[in-house]
């Protein structure tokens, strides 16, 4: 029944620290200036270091070529990606990420953990190494699984 009780206090605090960093990683994502449909191309094209097509884009995002190539358009104009021939078909035109856009993308994730490091600063020591062994356990559970 510990257990039991430990996890259900865990479940609480974690629902508890990720209510108290929304407003912040709300500025965060306000602050840059794109739609939530440029934000999730962006990051696709972030993950794919040979880019994709616009078909595809709009395939995983389930909206229309039109739509999709607007959302590109829009990206290409503020140097968020760029379009390349594919090398394997001169036809299609691949649409990368450019280094503005991947660091746009690292900093919107960063942003969190930069808020949490300042957080852990203001620890005692006792409980930061605690939080650490605590963390170290997790990780290595984790490593066991996969």
């Amino acid at each position: 029944m510990h257990r039991n009780r430990l996890m259900a206090e865990l479940t609480q605090l974690r629902h508890e620290l990720e209510a108290s960093v929304i407003p912040q990683v709300i500025e965060s994502m306000l602050s840059l200036r794109l739609t939530m449909q440029q934000v999730k191309v962006l990051s696709i094209l972030v993950v794919e270091p040979d880019g994709s097509s616009i078909r595809q884009l709009a395939k995983i995002l389930d909206v229309s070529l039109a739509t999709m190539s607007g959302i590109v358009e829009r990206l290409e104009t503020q140097h968020m990606v760029e379009r390349v021939p594919d090398p394997h078909d001169q036809r299609v035109r691949r649409v990368l990420a450019t280094s503005l856009g991947r660091e746009t993308i690292r900093k919107l994730i960063s942003s969190n953990q930069e808020l949490e490091y300042a957080q852990l600063e203001k620890l005692a020591v006792e409980d930061l190494a605690a939080l650490v062994q605590g963390v170290r356990a997790v990780a290595k559970v984790m490593q066991r699984s996969e």
